[in-house]
């Protein structure tokens, strides 16, 4: 029984010296050779497919103090439809949001007031052109890259697209063709950030898991935590404003 252990220790010892002397190769994906437009084109061509998309997660606006947690759920009709639920610990729901291609609607618990408003209110407010299909693409990170004249440059696994036509700058995860940053400057104080910190794959699509947003002349900034999303044949957005809500301008 003592020489069995005595072999198998020398066997053993034997295999880790072996291992310690093999070469490990490392595989680098080369991408020196790829074009903007080749870039662009995959980008593009990876888009979800969904008709409703329901959203469950975490909402952290950053204030000076450090942020106030918050909870939401999240529903989208593709190309139509928007709709929020806020809620804060303990006090539950604080806020519902309904956008639609052309206004933005409101419920304010914390205060029994409600607005309907045009959604150049983005524009009028934050400096920020949004219309509803570059918010249901930051939300999927399904960002459309125009084919424009672009200014580039390139690491190893990412490139990043300075666009000469509308001021905005792409960087794109040449491993999955994943937008990683997004920023529009639409004025002098409007820009619009978008940085894409982790992904989920679900139904062959890589969700955003957590992304950063900080918008407006007022860099409003919040953080995002999509824990559950369910792609939806069909669902419901309910927004009923309460009869003794007061209108807010």
């Amino acid at each position: 029984m003592k020489n069995y252990w005595n072999k198998a220790l020398i066997f053993f010892f034997s295999l880790m010296v072996v291992s310690c002397n093999v070469k490990k190769e490392l595989t680098v994906n080369d991408f020196s050779a790829i074009s903007i437009k080749e870039v662009i084109t995959k980008v593009n061509s990876t888009t979800p497919s969904y008709k409703w998309l329901s959203i469950r997660g975490k909402l952290k606006v950053n204030t000076q103090d450090g942020g106030v947690p918050l909870g939401f759920s999240l529903k989208i009709a593709e190309d139509s439809l928007i709709w929020i639920s806020i809620t804060a610990p303990i006090i539950g729901e604080v806020n519902r949001l309904m956008i639609t291609r052309d206004t933005i609607y409101s419920i304010n618990r914390t205060n029994s007031s409600w607005f309907i408003k045009n959604i150049s209110v983005f524009k009028d407010e934050y400096n920020i052109n949004l219309s509803l299909d570059l918010i249901e693409s930051i939300i999927t990170n399904s960002i459309a890259i125009p084919q424009n004249n672009y200014l580039s440059s390139q690491d190893l696994n990412s490139i990043t697209l300075d666009s000469q036509n509308d001021s905005s700058t792409y960087v794109v995860n040449l491993n999955n063709y994943n937008i990683e940053l997004f920023v529009r400057k639409f004025s002098a104080n409007g820009e619009l950030t978008v940085k894409y910190i982790d992904s989920q794959l679900i139904d062959n699509f890589l969700y955003p898991k957590k992304l950063n947003v900080s918008a407006g002349s007022e860099k409003l900034s919040f953080e995002l935590t999509l824990n559950k999303i369910k792609v939806l044949d069909t669902d419901k957005a309910p927004f009923k404003i309460p009869k003794n809500y007061n209108e807010t301008k």
